[in-house]
Order: C-alpha cells, then structure tokens, then sequence
C-alpha cells in the first residue's frame, strides 16, 4: 500500500506546486489583464512632445489632456513629461515611441507622408471642414478604424491616443496682398510638407518646407514671403509683428496632429484605462480647438487694430477659393490608392454628421 500512496502524494504535491507557479507568474507579470484591472498600481508614462511649456498648445491642449487621464484613472496613470524636444527631435517620434524610447509621443500627420500615408493629408484637405470641433471629432472616429489604424499607426508600432484638427489655416503675407488663389502665383510660401505643398504647387507659389521653429527667423528675413498656418501659431511665434496682411475664413487646410503611444503599451493598459484615454481625447480635442480658433479669431482683430489687413472675402472671391480647392482635391485622391479613397469616403460620411 505504501509504495503505490507515495507516488500518488508526489504527484499531487508537483501539480498543487506548478499551479501555484503559474498562479504567482501571471499575478507578478500583469498577463491577465483581470488582475491588472482590480490592482491599484501605478502607471507612469514618459511623455515627448515638442511644444514648451509657456506655448498655446501646451497650456490649452497637452496639459489638461494629460490632467483628464489622470482624473478620469483615479490617479492611476501619472506623467514623466519632456516637452521642447527633450527627448530628442520630433522628426524621430515614431521611431522613439516604436522603440520604447518614450510611450508617448506628439505626431503632427503632415510631417510624415511615408510612415502615414492617409493621415497626413485626409483631415488636412482644403475646403473640407469648417471648424476644427467638428473636423477633430470626425478624425477621432475614423482614425480607430479601417483602414486608416492599420496602414498608419499600427504598421508603425503605435496606437493613437488622441488627435486634433487644427483649424483654419490661413495664408498670411509679408508685403503682398492675398485675396485669391492667382496671388499666390509666384510667392515662396512656407509649406508643411507633402499634401500641403502639392497644394501650394497647385495654386502656384513655391513651398519652403519650415519647422515652426525656423518659422520666424525665414520670415523676418525674407526667405519666405507668406506662411500657410494657423493664425494663433502665427501670433505666438512673433509673426504678429511683421504680418502685413491674412487671409480669413479660406478653408485653406487643416493640421491633424495627436499623440501616439507605443502598441505593446497601449495593448497591456486595462480596457478602463483605455477608455478614459478616448472619453480624454474627445474631451480636450474639442476644449483645445475651442482655445485654438478663440485664440485666432482675437490674433485677426489684433492684427486689425495694428493695421493688417485681414481680408473677408466676398462671395466671389470665396468662389474662386473653393473652386481652386475643389480641383486640388480631385487631382490629389485620383493620384492616391484605394485606401485613401476609402478613408476619404469615411471621412466624408462622418464629417456631414458632425457638421450643423
């Protein structure tokens, strides 16, 4: 009797022992997300973003989105942030966010052409949106999904936590007047890179391909003639005092930017977490782009009072932009793929739901 019981208690003793190993394991290493979602740990994310901490963008955007995700995780996520390219170059965001370098990171779509080939130039498209509110909350809709999440972002090894639109961009000149698309003809203008410079191409100016930093220093010494930006960056980064005239109300393109967050971080935060960072998202897009066209909006009547000009268009000249934009947008989709002109279809679709 005795030699047949003691092999069976070995053998009970060894499977109680390897259940309670893999027990320990998943517990300690947060494979079961279960356990992850009833734990009180905290999870602090590095942060890279260019702006500084004194800009627009950082105090009306970058702050309280970080501020909600904290709210809205019970103090749960915490933030290692490195603004003013701390980090390293913005430029290199991708790559430092795939490779763990940083968990997230600002993108700004437009600078990146080849590793997002949808985003940075659907939401950027002239005569499109109307506000950046509604363009902001169409983009966030269709960015989680087909085909735009595969072919951008998660090809990339990133997932997008937030995004924006920011909107209007305008043309705003350092000597000559900018009424129409023909005056552009001939002009070296500050571009932002792929679609935006097709853009300027086609009304006939010549980009110059600038950082926002640099954006100043080209401008004062005449290496640009006009820059094709948002009023409130223009303002912020000195131009107010050199603008001789703007444009108002074109429709001349939108930026989509956000932050994205390494994949394998995003796919091990607990579904709560993941959903406070959307519920963030929608929230302070909308918050910060009210900021951002605000802040706009009073730059332009700054302007005035310190003789700009800043043009309102007449019906007619409205016409020749939409029409100038319109032929843009149908040459730059037919030069695309099938991907993109799903996206854009999308995109269409849900922006006519935002739009009032």
């Amino acid at each position: 009797m005795e030699i047949k019981i003691i092999p069976k208690l070995f053998l009970l003793i060894f499977l109680v022992g390897t259940l309670m190993a893999c027990n320990s394991k998943t517990t300690n290493e947060g494979v079961s997300s279960a356990e992850t979602e009833n734990s009180n740990e905290i999870i602090t994310l590095k942060f890279a973003t260019p702006s500084p901490t004194e800009s627009p963008y950082a105090k009306n955007t970058i702050e309280p989105f970080m501020d909600r995700v904290t709210e809205l995780t019970d103090g749960k996520v915490q933030w290692d942030y490195y603004p003013s390219q701390q980090l390293g170059n913005m430029m290199d965001y991708i790559n430092l966010t795939k490779d763990g370098v940083t968990d997230v990171a600002y993108f700004a779509a437009l600078n990146f052409k080849d590793e997002f080939p949808i985003s940075s130039s659907l939401a950027g498209l002239p005569g499109l949106g109307t506000t950046g509110t509604e363009d902001s909350l169409a983009y966030h809709d269709v960015v989680t999904k087909s085909p735009i999440l595969e072919t951008d972002f998660l090809s990339n090894g990133v997932y997008p936590v937030f995004v924006q639109v920011s909107y209007p961009f305008e043309f705003i000149s350092r000597n000559k007047e900018i009424r129409v698309p023909s005056d552009l003809k001939g002009m070296q203008v500050m571009g932002n890179g792929g679609m935006m410079n097709e853009l300027l191409k086609h009304l006939g100016a010549t980009p110059v391909t600038l950082t926002t930093a640099e954006m100043f220093e080209a401008f004062d010494r005449g290496v640009i003639e006009a820059v094709h930006a948002v009023p409130s960056t223009a303002e912020a980064y000195g131009l107010g005092e050199l603008v001789h005239s703007s444009t108002n109300k074109t429709g001349a393109g939108a930026g989509p930017v956000g932050f994205m967050m390494n994949l394998d971080v995003w796919e091990s935060l607990p579904k709560e977490i993941q959903d406070a960072f959307h519920k963030a998202t929608r929230e302070i897009s909308v918050s910060g782009m009210n900021v951002i066209e605000e802040d706009s909006a009073a730059v332009l009547e700054k302007w005035k009072e310190n003789d700009v000009e800043v043009f309102d268009l007449t019906a007619e000249e409205k016409k020749k932009w939409e029409d100038a934009f319109a032929e843009f947008r149908e040459k730059w989709i037919a030069k695309q793929g099938k991907e993109f002109e799903e996206a854009y279809l999308l995109y269409l679709e849900t922006l006519k739901q935002y739009q009032k």
